[in-house]
């Protein structure tokens, strides 16, 4: 995949964030989550800077628990850091679970507009709005694709008749 994401989360919120990052790689987006994607023979922050410096954008995800997430902090420290210092498109884009507020984020992120995912149901149409915005060209690749049969029994799935 041509484009990087970079996902920080408190990790009781981690349900949610692997589903966003399954659903941006659905539209071509890598997603980087510490959870499935860390690498046990790596030191743990020099890989997590590492995945930062390489993405394009920094997702923030904000809930409740976050106040308490000192790695989530220290990985926002690091985003705005490459942010001050890089001359890049690099971008940190903030995603609210809870009822936090968008004003109480840290410094240059409290300036940022984001996006609230408000019940698991509607990620899946963030991600693409995500997606598109930060990475229009692989949203028009996705609209080149021609329209396919469905499976079937997949109507059954969507309509939640049989799981």
């Amino acid at each position: 995949m041509k484009h990087q994401v970079f996902i920080s989360y408190p990790s009781p919120n981690e349900d949610i964030v692997k589903n966003l990052a399954s659903r941006l790689k659905e539209f071509g987006v890598a997603a980087w989550v510490y959870s499935i994607d860390k690498t046990l023979a790596k030191d743990l922050w020099t890989e997590i800077e590492a995945k930062i410096q390489e993405s394009e954008v920094f997702i923030f995800v904000a809930s409740k628990f976050s106040k308490d997430a000192q790695g989530q902090h220290r990985e926002l420290s690091l985003a705005l850091a490459k942010i001050r210092n890089a001359k890049s498109d690099f971008r940190a884009f903030p995603v609210v679970l809870d009822d936090v507020s968008f004003r109480s984020f840290p410094g240059e992120l409290g300036a940022t507009n984001g996006v609230r995912l408000l019940d698991p149901h509607n990620v899946k149409s963030e991600a693409f709005d995500i997606a598109k915005t930060f990475f229009p060209d692989v949203v028009a690749a996705q609209k080149i694709q021609g329209w396919s049969y469905p499976r079937p029994g997949q109507w059954l799935e969507v309509c939640q008749i049989d799981r």
